[in-house]
């Protein structure tokens, strides 16, 4: 089978990587048609690129994130379309990071992404099946056209290593990375090292985001000096500072997304075999 990989997804992301690996290890062919530009040349640019290649595939799959993509991939596109969504666009931009209210114009189109991207595919893929309630209810979408994938974790990036000697007498170290937005509960993180503060605990956080700047003003202001904040690491370059952990953390947010989806880190850690507080 040849697989057409469409759209304008980061072909480094975690969710497309292991998709377009576990695929080929497979035995899938992958024909990749993608644009990384801004603006209307990314279109321009996808149909021209998938012009040259549109009668050399069996499926077409719609990387994430491809919602505003799929229109155009159904008007270029007459075999199977699979959607991978990932994510509710309303959901995240409405409901967990709150950039607008919901019955604002801005909502309304984050809405229409999602229901008309469902619509236009075959099969939708999302990471569990509370995930598909929330979509099939919210965007009157039949449940059959779902598919649940786990997002997994790279086999070839994370996997376990024994902790050397020289590290085992360290403090106890915690370990969280990821975009620091309301979905991650930052602030119970920080409440947990308050708590901890005087034992032999350390907690390292590692990440940007839209709260980047509060938690460290939060961190600053309760002196938890056991704290440090880094930046993100690449993909390549965060396994070290997994193996180094005693324990990872998930997810604390309180946002109706909290409770649907299981990070990437999660499945990271396990794949490193650490234990994992979420």
């Amino acid at each position: 089978m040849k697989v057409c990989y469409f759209g304008i997804y980061d072909p480094n992301y975690p969710r497309n990587k292991t998709l377009m690996d576990g695929l080929r290890e497979q035995g899938v062919e992958i024909v990749e048609c993608n644009s990384r530009s801004r603006g209307i040349k990314k279109f321009v640019e996808l149909y021209r690129k998938h012009r040259a290649i549109k009668n050399q595939y069996d499926v077409m799959v719609v990387g994430y994130m491809g919602h505003m993509i799929m229109p155009l991939a159904k008007l270029l596109c007459r075999k199977k379309i699979v959607f991978d969504a990932f994510l509710s666009m309303y959901d995240s931009m409405v409901n967990d990071r709150r950039v607008c209210k919901p019955r604002s114009l801005r909502a309304r189109y984050y809405y229409f992404l999602d229901w008309i991207s469902c619509r236009l595919a075959d099969t939708v893929l999302l990471d569990t099946n509370t995930h598909i309630d929330y979509f099939a209810d919210t965007f009157k979408v039949k449940r059959q056209k779902f598919e649940r994938i786990f997002i997994g974790a790279h086999d070839k990036l994370f996997y376990p290593r024994q902790k050397p000697n020289d590290e085992k007498n360290q403090n106890f170290q915690v370990l969280w990375w990821g975009w620091m937005i309301p979905l991650h509960g930052m602030d119970y993180i920080l409440e947990a090292a308050d708590v901890l503060k005087n034992e032999e605990i350390d907690f390292t956080l590692m990440g940007k985001g839209a709260e980047r700047k509060r938690v460290e003003t939060l961190r600053n202001e309760k002196r938890l000096h056991r704290v440090t904040i880094l930046d993100n690491v690449p993909m390549g370059e965060l396994l070290p500072h997994i193996w180094r952990a005693d324990v990872c953390l998930g997810i604390f947010g309180t946002t109706q997304k909290a409770g649907m989806v299981i990070p990437n880190k999660v499945y990271e850690a396990f794949a490193a075999k650490k234990a994992v507080i979420t």
